[in-house]
Formats: structure tokens, sequence, C-alpha cells
């Protein structure tokens, strides 16, 4: 299942009645958005984007290691999962199948393929960025 959170922000800077808007968000995007808020930048070297960013991408990248190692990635209206542990993939569409009960991998291969591709590439990143905080042996 998608984990929606909801995040409250009051700050001078929104001006205007309360509104609700439905980002989709990461944990690494709260820092940048504190950050506009207060009228800073967030430094280049960070990955998470401001939730305020007109150029958003419409996409987030996900991975618990809690029981399996899974990775996945939300674009669009579409949810892909790969499960390490296992080796299963799934793919849901979120508007038609919000609880997630029909597995659309054998029907969709293309669009499967595309976001394993890319789910493959973030990891691919993900492994280089992080290795630069490794001390080396």
């Amino acid at each position: 299942d998608v984990m929606r959170v909801p995040l409250v922000l009051i700050s001078p800077r929104l001006t205007g009645q309360p509104k609700r808007q439905d980002v989709l968000g990461q944990q690494i995007d709260i820092a940048p958005t504190i950050l506009e808020l207060l009228g800073l930048a967030a430094p280049t070297e960070w990955q998470g984007r401001s939730l305020f960013a007109a150029d958003r991408p419409d996409r987030v990248y996900l991975f618990t290691g809690f029981h399996h190692y899974l990775f996945g990635i939300i674009e669009g209206r579409h949810k892909y999962v790969f499960d390490a542990t296992t080796g299963q993939s799934m793919l849901y569409d979120l508007d038609r199948d919000p609880g997630e009960r029909v597995n659309l991998v054998r029907s969709s291969t293309d669009r499967t393929a595309d976001l394993h591709r890319r789910l493959a590439s973030w990891v691919h990143f993900q492994n280089q960025y992080l290795s630069q905080f490794l001390p080396q042996p």
C-alpha cells in the first residue's frame, strides 16, 4: 500500500486560507521545503526537492528492508514494486485499483519493463551516491 502521511505546514510565507494539496513527496523533500519557507536555497547536493516546486516530477522511489527487500517506484498513476528477496514484481494502477489487489505485471509488460529499468537506475545511483560516505578499507 502507498503510505499517505499528512504534513501540516504553518508559516507566515503561506498566505491565504488553509488548503489541502495532494503532492507526491518523500521524506527527503521535507528539509528543502522548510528551507524554501525560510527563504533559503537547499544545497545542490541534496536529493530532495521542495514540495512547493512547480517542476516536481510525478515520481517517488521507495525502499524497505523490514521483512523483505522491497524497491518501488510510483510514477503517475502506476506503482511498481520489486521484491529482491523473492524476485517477484508487482505493478498496480493506483487510480483504478487503490487497494493494490490486481497485479498488472503480465498484462502490462512494456510498462513493467520501463519502470523496472527506471528503478534499477535509481538503485545504481543510490549505491554510488552512498558509497562516498562509507570509509574505504
